[in-house]
């Protein structure tokens, strides 16, 4: 098995050294290329697309090769491929040519969700006929799980999560093709190890094509995977985990997807939740997946690039190796051990996730505080949450000045929400009071907050209607923002010159507090 897994994963690894030049020069040629931008994209000069075609085609002919000659040579038997192989041979092909559609027109995010779901469709639907492709039970803790109906949405929703995971990560030179390489490694060992020759072979293979990618994608990189390789791996390393786990009986059915691909999802999974959190798009792309907090960090530190992807690296063997080890000894404990390990480490070192779970800690205390708190008493409850998601410049000063506002002029609520991706920092601020204004009788302002011709954020105000001093209030707030601008240029440009906002001012106001009332009185969080 060393020997075929040996030469499988050379083949692929000299098919990819030579067709990845020709690919990158192609799409040079035609313009498929990936050009800056001033806020998120920072690398120099447009870089070639469309690598995943030349990671999937070394691969295809590593596999093809190693399965007609090199296996009946070296293991002495023909080898029988099911149609389930040829279904993901098909939805693998057809993920690359979505994926080149989206790097050459950019689609937006529902169009490729779409498409992606219509893929894993088919690989899941055709699996209803074959082996292993569905989902059909779970063992949890000794417990076993008939999954019924659930079967085929779980499937499909743990295949689209491991396509965006792997999608997602690809945001830094080197870092998709080295996760991919490692897991796919991961589960070649596995499948060797219990026989399963074809799984091998497909893993090493594609393993082999992203090692010789990587040569071509470290940093400075001349060539990007794209989506038609980010997404390409997703499938197929879900795929695969997938296969492995229904062949399982204990827990180990469960842990051994998850580890092997514990930090893309969980990377994954932060990002959303981010999003979600602060009234975000899901499909608004920032710079605080992992691999760029790290890069911020080392850069700060004056390490090179290259050190990144060494701390991705490792980050991503020590859950696969758990879940190898899992496999070989039949002991679920080693992949729970190194999944929480890594993780849980994360975490608890504030190094990435600990401020978004913070966050959703703090939301989820204040939505329970709300339901246990009475009607009578809810009206003097204001809720206040603000953290720094990123970076290690000062917003709060701004944000206070903001709060100072809200309170003085008996606002329902105001939202700040920056994203300075270039820089990468990320702040949140929300302050509200815990019984908003029927949504007939208030009203709402929503607007980008901008450093020279670049977005960094966007603010939302909500405030109860009350005649003509409505539009007095609104007119003092756009005077506040304007006299915010400086203080946000300041820090954006760390320029310590205009470093203090302006105090608040109520003097548009105060001649009409005697004829209106927009709210209840102000009151204390």
């Amino acid at each position: 098995m060393l020997t075929l897994a040996s030469l499988c994963g050379t083949i692929a690894l000299l098919a990819g050294l030579l067709l990845v030049p020709v690919v990158r020069a192609s799409a040079r040629r035609v313009g498929l290329v990936d050009r800056p931008d001033p806020t998120r994209k920072l690398h120099s000069g447009a870089i070639a697309l469309g690598g995943g075609l030349a990671v999937f085609a070394a691969s295809l002919i590593a596999i093809i090769f190693t399965l007609s000659t090199l296996v009946p040579a070296i293991l002495g038997t023909d080898v029988h491929v099911s149609s389930g192989w040829a279904t993901l041979l098909l939805c693998a092909l057809l993920i690359v040519i979505l994926g080149l559609v989206d790097d050459w027109l950019t689609l937006r995010g529902r169009q490729k969700l779409i498409g992606q779901v219509m893929i894993v469709a088919l690989l899941v639907c055709g699996g209803l006929v074959g082996e292993g492709t569905v989902i059909r039970h779970a063992d949890l803790f000794g417990l076993s799980i008939e999954l019924g109906m659930l079967a085929l949405p779980l499937t499909m929703l743990w295949m689209l999560g491991a396509i965006n995971a792997l999608n997602l990560v690809d945001g830094a030179d080197g870092v998709a093709s080295t996760i991919g390489s490692i897991i796919c490694v991961g589960l070649a060992v596995i499948a060797f190890s219990r026989g399963e020759v074809i799984e091998g072979v497909v893993s090493i293979a594609l393993a082999g094509g992203l090692l010789a990618f990587l040569a071509f994608n470290r940093p400075p990189a001349s060539i990007f995977l794209g989506d038609s390789g980010s997404m390409m791996i997703g499938l197929v390393v879900g795929t695969l985990a997938t296969w492995t786990s229904t062949k399982e009986s204990t827990a180990i059915a469960v842990i051994i997807p998850i580890a092997v691909l514990s930090v893309p999802l969980f990377d994954s999974s932060i990002a959303i939740l981010r999003r979600v959190l602060t009234g975000r798009s899901i499909y608004a792309a920032d710079r605080a997946h992992m691999h760029h907090v790290l890069k911020a960090y080392l850069d700060s530190k004056g390490y090179a690039q290259g050190w990144m992807l060494v701390i991705v690296a490792i980050l991503t063997l020590i859950p696969v190796c758990g879940a190898t080890a899992s496999v070989i000894f039949g002991e679920p404990a080693y992949a729970f051990l190194a999944t929480g390990l890594v993780l849980g480490g994360m975490v608890l070192t504030k190094s990435f996730g600990h401020a978004e779970l913070s966050l959703l800690a703090r939301r989820s205390i204040g939505f329970g505080t709300s339901l246990l708190t009475r009607s009578h008493h809810a009206e003097g409850v204001v809720r206040h949450t603000s953290i720094r998601l990123q970076g290690s410049r000062n917003w709060d000063v701004a944000w206070a000045t903001l709060v100072e506002y809200a309170e003085q002029h008996d606002l329902w609520q105001i939202k700040l929400d920056l994203n300075v991706a270039w820089l990468h920092e990320g702040f949140h601020g929300e302050w509200q009071r815990s019984r908003l204004p029927e949504r007939a009788t208030q009203w709402k302002i929503r607007f980008p907050v901008e450093v020279g011709d670049r977005q960094v954020g966007c603010m939302e105000v909500v405030g109860r209607g009350g005649g003509i001093a409505t539009y007095q209030l609104m007119e003092t707030l756009l005077e506040l923002i304007v006299d915010l601008q400086p203080h946000f240029e300041s820090i954006v440009n760390d320029d310590p010159r205009d470093a203090v906002p302006p105090p608040v001012r109520r003097r548009r106001l105060e001649h009409q507090t005697a004829t209106r009332e927009l709210s209840p009185t102000a009151v204390q969080s």
